[in-house]
């Protein structure tokens, strides 16, 4: 069987897209020829972790775990706050109400470490391939990012040891959106195209998860392959499909200030003085890391009373969840060139079957992604009456039927299915070995 070594920064316990994308690829490696073997870190800085996570990783996967030098709890200490968790998504870090010191501190941590706050793990990481490598024939080389440092990491392997090696971006590198949140001097927006350049040209082949960032990358790399992260049929529980007493909006995971959506709390605010029935059953639900602009701009819109915020819950509980509500929001962030961006829960959320009001551009990726499994289409942010034209079909739907919900019944989303994607990952690393 042939060896792939995966580099990542994310594993179980730690939590969120970045994980899932390699756990379940590594799940189902095997069944198509592949042994896996991880490298990550020992004690990462995570927004979230989640135990439950660790019940995928075959038996029989060599785990190796580094040491890793970060700045995260000195950063911490400036900004008032113990330990070393950090935020998804940089969603503080340019905070314009913070201190001195936390100003200071995050301007470090932008202009200081670059690519990223992950790149003391380099070098523990380069040393610990070079043992493995005494002991294991690694046929193939992974790299995933973020944090894209780990793709530096790919480079340095590259050179020194010349086995085939595959970089796999599950954002971009220099315009990933989150970078909107750094303040970053020139010195380090030229230092990161460089370095974004220097690996798309030096690894054999390119994973994207969509079309718009392999239309980005290929002007320097002619092996550029888009491998969607997916869902895994097995996370899925029967669930029963149930009359409910109200009709809930659900949001399931981080949400952050860049993905704020004043005109869906308008046109909800307006539904409900307009309309009696709508007033007295709906419901908005946000399951996990709510951001505080979302909650206060919630508050503005009157919409809190008919609102609840539940925090992080493991992946399982979290699916469930989706399966239970009668809509999903799915939110792109609000950001130039965001048409690149496909969310990790899109394909979970596909796969519940439940209705999806699915708001960004509406000529994107995600949106493309919907229209592939003949979904509602995407609503642009400004869209007031696009938001209550949706919310009001669904809703009117709900209670015709004695409060039971509109599911989708096609099996469209079964192209993205965990299983099914190895297998074409597999393929793909069969011709690179």
């Amino acid at each position: 069987m042939k060896k792939v070594l995966i580099i990542t920064y994310y594993w179980p316990p730690a939590s969120g897209p970045g994980v899932q994308r390699w756990l379940k690829f590594v799940k189902y490696l095997p069944e198509f020829g592949w042994k896996p073997l991880i490298l990550t870190v020992k004690d990462g800085s995570y927004p979230a972790t989640d135990d439950s996570l660790s019940k995928d990783v075959p038996n029989d996967i060599p785990v190796f775990k580094t040491n890793t030098l970060e700045p995260f709890t000195i950063y911490n200490m400036l900004r008032g706050k113990k330990g070393k968790k950090v935020e998804p998504g940089l969603s503080s870090i340019k905070d314009k109400k913070g201190s001195f010191y936390q100003k200071i501190a995050a301007y470090i941590r932008a202009n200081f470490f670059i690519p990223d706050a992950r790149i003391g793990w380099r070098s523990y990481a380069v040393k610990e391939v070079k043992k493995i490598l005494e002991t294991h024939k690694i046929d193939v080389i992974v790299t995933t990012s973020p944090p894209h440092s780990a793709q530096l990491i790919g480079l340095d392997l590259k050179k020194k040891h010349n086995i085939p090696w595959v970089a796999d971006f599950r954002d971009p590198w220099v315009n990933i959106y989150s970078n909107q949140l750094l303040n970053l001097n020139d010195r380090v927006k030229q230092k990161n195209i460089e370095y974004e350049n220097k690996v798309l040209t030096s690894s054999d082949k390119v994973l994207v998860v969509g079309d718009s960032m392999r239309t980005e990358f290929s002007d320097r790399n002619s092996n550029v392959h888009v491998l969607y992260n997916g869902f895994d049929p097995t996370d899925l529980s029967e669930a029963p499909i149930e009359a409910t007493n109200t009709f809930t909006l659900r949001y399931v995971g981080k949400i952050s200030p860049l993905q704020n959506i004043p005109n869906l709390w308008k046109a909800i605010n307006e539904l409900r003085l307009a309309n009696e029935d709508f007033n007295k059953y709906f419901r908005i639900s946000f399951v996990g890391m709510t951001s505080k602009p979302i909650q206060n701009s919630i508050t503005e819109a009157d919409l809190l009373p008919i609102c609840t915020f539940s925090s992080f819950v493991p992946h399982q509980e979290a699916v469930r969840k989706m399966m239970c509500a009668n809509m999903l929001l799915l939110v792109i962030p609000n950001t130039p060139k965001n048409e690149c961006i496909i969310t990790g829960k899109i394909f979970e959320y596909l796969a519940s079957q439940t209705p999806i009001l699915g708001v960004g551009p509406t000529n994107g990726d995600a949106a493309i992604v919907l229209q592939k499994c003949k979904r509602d289409s995407m609503i642009d942010f400004e869209d007031l009456a696009g938001f209550k034209k949706m919310l009001l079909t669904h809703f009117n739907y709900w209670l015709e039927h004695q409060k039971y919900s509109l599911k989708n019944k096609n099996d469209l989303h079964l192209q993205f299915s965990r299983r099914k994607l190895t297998k074409g990952l597999a393929t793909l690393l069969d011709k690179l070995a």
